[in-house]
């Protein structure tokens, strides 16, 4: 554990009254300021002198130097035979206004002392702290300060949505791990090809049976499988030229193709 010490106090300390010039003032680091016609030029000297050094100052570090020299008065007591003080801590980080900022800084003092955050805790005057609480030791300590309305509405629906969110993830690993064991159940799928060549074929025969139908031609059976045969004759033949192979084509001669 690292013990934070404060090695300069800045606080009045001493000083004198006189006439003209002959007024000063004293700061516990040791710094005097002198030489002035009233005293209270001297403290005002003073004050700027302390409020400079209390900005230079981290306020973290201060407040665990403090404790420390509190638990160093109470180790004292040590072996005194005197009861044991109840003793509690509180903290109230922020102003009260920004609430990003109050939660934040009570979620860092909650993983600092308990390793967790803080959350949102109705109070009896209808207000509502934003609070985390725990026993260290003997000690009982909080650290909370107050949230808005606003910030209490806007983080419900945050919750609500994150709620959401994790139950369509849930539902999504289910799906898929059913999936898995149906599959695996199941065994390797066998999909059957389809010919598509009865298909075209008989798309064919509908075709021809129009066209004789629309002309008035009797369309017997044999004439429309010599129409069908020239037709993919021809689209051979159209294919080879087009390849560069060689040209097939039929004797449309033979058949009686006449629309």
């Amino acid at each position: 554990m690292t013990t934070v010490t404060q090695t300069q106090e800045h606080r009045h300390v001493g000083g004198s009254v006189g006439g003209k010039g002959d007024n000063d003032a004293e700061c516990a680091c040791g710094t005097t300021f002198s030489g002035f016609d009233t005293h209270a030029q001297a403290m005002r000297a003073l004050d700027a002198h302390i409020a400079d050094e209390a900005r230079t100052l981290d306020p973290w570090a201060v407040l665990a130097a403090e404790l420390t020299n509190i638990a160093t008065d109470l180790a004292a007591l040590a072996g005194s035979g005197l009861p044991i003080a109840s003793v509690t801590l509180y903290m109230q980080p922020g102003n009260g206004e920004d609430d990003e900022l109050t939660v934040r800084t009570v979620d860092a003092m909650g993983q600092m002392l308990f390793d967790r955050d803080g959350e949102p805790r109705k109070m009896g005057n209808n207000r509502t702290h934003y609070d985390v609480s725990g026993m260290r030791g003997r000690i009982d300590v909080s650290a909370f300060n107050s949230v808005s309305t606003e910030w209490v509405e806007r983080q419900k629906h945050v919750d609500e949505l994150a709620e959401l969110k994790a139950r369509v993830a849930a539902a999504e690993a289910d799906a898929k791990r059913l999936r898995d064991q149906l599959a695996a159940a199941q065994g390797p799928k066998v999909f059957t090809a389809v010919d598509p060549a009865p298909y075209a074929q008989q798309k064919q025969l509908i075709e021809w049976q129009a066209r004789y139908a629309r002309s008035g031609h009797p369309a017997s059976p044999d004439l429309i499988a010599a129409a069908i045969a020239a037709d993919e004759a021809d689209a051979y033949a159209e294919d080879e030229d087009r390849d560069g192979i060689g040209v097939f084509s039929a004797d449309a001669s033979q058949h009686d193709r006449t629309p």
